[in-house]
């Protein structure tokens, strides 16, 4: 940074963290790392992309290998794409691919088709 001043200066001030950020386009390391600091619920490990809106919570790897997925409550879990099962907890090792995408689905909820 131009005279050694720091780029990024982060403040707690009772039940509040303020962030004052002077760089444009923060790497996704730097923002998570924030979000953690602040207490944000991190629903899946670094690296990964996670999208959560009400009962869904779909997450998209970035690199092979296994992704920890966190979701909102402990129970079975299947992937509602593929049918995959994905495990059992609150707290999930996911083998992925790069790209993949797996959208949690609880099995005891899970639609199993109909038998009419």
């Amino acid at each position: 940074v131009n005279g050694n001043k720091p780029a990024i200066v982060i403040r707690r001030k009772g039940d509040c963290l303020n962030v004052f950020c002077g760089s444009i386009g923060l790497p996704a390391k730097v923002l998570s790392a924030l979000a953690r600091f602040s207490g944000v619920r991190m629903y899946s490990s670094p690296g990964s992309v996670a999208l959560a809106n009400g009962d869904y919570l779909a997450v998209v790897s970035a690199a092979d290998g296994t992704v920890e997925v966190k979701p909102t409550k402990a129970g079975k879990y299947r992937d509602a794409l593929t049918g995959r099962t994905l495990g059992e907890g609150a707290k999930l090792s996911v083998p992925m691919h790069k790209g993949e995408t797996i959208v949690l689905e609880e099995s005891s909820s899970a639609r199993m088709g109909s038998e009419e």
